[in-house]
């Protein structure tokens, strides 16, 4: 089941107790390379929603290349400065294999203590979740980043205006803006001559 939402406020019910989270558990998942503010405004939404959230890092044992250019450690790192105390999960990829992959989605959330039946995902669209929704049968949840109400923004252009030299504003967080400036220049040189 894929659900939408546009824009997100909550409030609690006063003195009732009664919590404003939708769901137990919400997941989202990304490469985060870099992380953007697209992403952080998918896991905003998710962590405002679930009572507990986790996020897979995707391609975490991928080979360096362009739209892998930030590694694990360097991904996780800008995750840990934006959101503080996230449950990171690193997800390997497998090529062609939706099958295994997954199996491997559904072995880390148990992982967790996640049950896979009652466990979220979180996507900027309906192609972030396509494969968890129609092939994993998991239940889905899009905040739409084209309905005007968040910034249209992707990783890839974030590079390419590493690469170009134009300004990261709007695009990134300040938290961790000059750390993604820093390590684009000093890993840029070396990747060139990887070439």
């Amino acid at each position: 089941m894929i659900r939408y939402s546009f824009t997100v406020s909550f409030t609690n019910g006063g003195d009732t107790g009664m919590s404003d989270k939708h769901y137990k558990y919400g997941a989202t998942m990304g490469r985060y390379c870099p992380l953007q503010m697209g992403h952080e405004i998918v896991i905003r939404t998710m962590q405002e929603m679930c009572e507990r959230s986790l996020i897979f890092v995707g391609s975490a044992n991928a080979p360096w290349s362009l739209p892998l250019f930030f590694d694990y450690y360097e991904r996780t790192s800008f995750l840990r400065a934006i959101v503080p105390g996230a449950k990171l999960v690193p997800l390997p990829d497998f090529p062609g294999d939706n099958r295994s992959w997954l199996r491997a989605v559904k072995d880390l959330l148990l992982a967790a203590d996640f049950p896979a039946d009652e466990t979220v995902f979180f996507g900027g669209s309906d192609e972030d979740v396509l494969v968890l929704s129609e092939e994993g049968g998991m239940q889905t949840h899009i905040v739409n980043r084209y309905d005007g109400t968040t910034p249209i923004i992707s990783a890839s252009q974030v590079r390419d205006a590493l690469i170009h030299g134009r300004s990261l504003e709007g695009m990134i967080n300040p938290v961790i803006r000059e750390a993604v400036q820093k390590i684009w220049h000093d890993k840029w040189p070396q990747f060139m001559q990887k070439r």
